[in-house]
């Protein structure tokens, strides 16, 4: 099985370093659809940019992952694809990795917040979250 085959449509995105705390997740309703990163952020830690598209497939149960993280210059340091089966409870998305490809490592639980168009994922990474907002792209 492919791990996947997703078209990266994102633009690349440059990652912003932001003191404080980081906003509180809700949780919601993640809607079924292609959502690319539109926004990166850090607080309390180094931003690293991403040009990312998700597929969020069958009442969020499935998320497909096609992705590059980049350096401070836009520069593509690694590229990655996943899937991963999801669940969502409360203002967590918990997630075990089905496939990968390019040395991927999907976290097994993210924070986030859904709208209708937007899914905001958040990382702690030691004293750092870091958080990408993805904007759900309309179907054709």
């Amino acid at each position: 099985m492919d791990c996947n085959t997703v078209t990266n449509t994102a633009k690349p995105v440059l990652g912003a370093t932001l003191a404080g705390a980081p906003p509180a997740f809700t949780g919601g309703a993640i809607a079924d659809g292609l959502y690319e990163a539109t926004k990166a952020e850090a607080y309390m830690g180094m931003a690293t940019g991403r040009r990312a598209t998700l597929v969020v497939l069958d009442r969020a149960s499935t998320v497909l992952w096609a992705g590059e993280v980049l350096d401070a210059s836009g520069a593509v340091v690694s590229t990655y694809r996943a899937r991963t089966a999801a669940t969502a409870t409360g203002n967590q998305l918990n997630q075990t990795t089905v496939c990968s490809t390019g040395g991927a490592t999907i976290p097994s639980m993210m924070s986030y917040t859904a709208t209708a168009a937007q899914l905001v994922l958040a990382v702690a990474s030691g004293a750092a979250t870091l958080i990408t907002t993805y904007t759900r792209k309309p179907c054709p």
